[in-house]
């Protein structure tokens, strides 16, 4: 069996177009960066003489370093936020847990947690379920 081609296409901001470059086929521009990929299947099979579904591409977008840093650093603080939603949300179950062993109706545990009684239903019932739970299904 014969494996597919991949090629490596690199793409940058220029002006008002994004600058093509497939190394070894040649270079082309977009308006747009959702034409890119199509752009470049067309220049490539066109180039190589072959069907522009016979290979693979992969896209390298191309991005001032100052960008990067910001983008690296939203990504982490999304990563932050999320470790932090599951361990509120685990604290929650934990809480609706201890209120219900302590006799509160889930109306009650609704009322102290400020959420719906079905909502302080679901998180009691999680924690009370599973115990030694690291809280990842209760998000």
């Amino acid at each position: 069996m014969k494996s597919r081609s991949t090629y490596d296409v690199h793409v940058h901001r220029e002006g008002k177009f994004w600058a093509i470059d497939v190394p070894g086929v040649g270079y082309s521009q977009a308006t747009r960066l959702t034409s890119v990929e199509e752009t470049a299947r067309d220049m490539i099979a066109a180039t190589k003489e072959v069907a522009e579904d016979s290979f693979d591409v992969s896209v390298d977008i191309v991005i001032p370093s100052t960008v990067k840093d910001h983008i690296n650093q939203a990504r982490e603080l999304h990563a932050q936020a999320a470790r932090i939603q599951a361990q509120a949300a685990f604290e929650s179950a934990q809480s609706a847990a201890v209120l219900k062993q302590d006799g509160l109706t889930y109306r009650e545990i609704g009322l102290v947690l400020e959420v719906s009684h079905q909502r302080a239903q679901q998180l009691a019932t999680a924690a009370l379920n599973e115990p030694s739970h690291d809280g990842a299904a209760l998000v």
